[in-house]
């Protein structure tokens, strides 16, 4: 529950793995166990008495898929991925070494962006001063909007190579 980048919430922080439905007055009778749909975190969750901030994460790590990010010179890195809203940059204190995290207006508009780990940046350009530069991600160019100072592997809830916007 300590405070450590960029969670430093944590000790105030509900995370909502999965969720799990039944028919109302037969709690004993369930329909779905599964993830928790983006209808849930931008329509219920925020009604929340006490909820200050919510976001929505779906992560892909250590290989889940294999997902390619490719430098326009070829070289080739398979990332852990977090595909994220608006909301993530807001609720999490990242470190920015350049550029800026993506806004709702990009999510919303479908805008391909991304934020990038000071690692990756350096693998891929040898540099963090990468702002407005493509990177091609399964085939899809992403405009760089930031470079963040990397996260440790430890941070389940905020750790990844590249964060994506998440579309629904």
């Amino acid at each position: 529950l300590g405070p450590i980048y960029p969670e430093y919430n944590r000790a105030r922080t509900l995370v909502v793995k999965s969720i799990k439905r039944s028919p109302k007055g037969n709690p004993g009778s369930w329909s779905v166990n599964g993830g928790v749909s983006y209808n849930m975190i931008r329509d219920m969750l925020p009604k929340l008495e006490h909820a200050e901030k919510v976001c929505g994460v779906f992560s892909e790590m250590d290989g889940m898929d294999r997902h390619f990010l490719t430098h326009p010179n070829g070289k080739q890195l398979n990332p852990n991925i977090s595909y994220v809203d608006a909301g993530f940059w807001k609720l999490f204190d990242f470190k920015f070494i350049s550029g800026s995290p993506f806004t709702t207006e990009e999510v919303e508009g479908y805008v391909k962006v991304a934020v990038i780990s000071e690692t990756i940046a350096k693998e891929l350009f040898a540099s963090t001063n990468v702002v407005g530069k493509n990177i091609n991600f399964d085939g899809a160019d992403y405009k760089i909007s930031g470079v963040v100072k990397d996260v440790s592997r430890a941070m389940s809830a905020t750790t990844a190579d590249v964060w994506l916007p998440i579309y629904f």
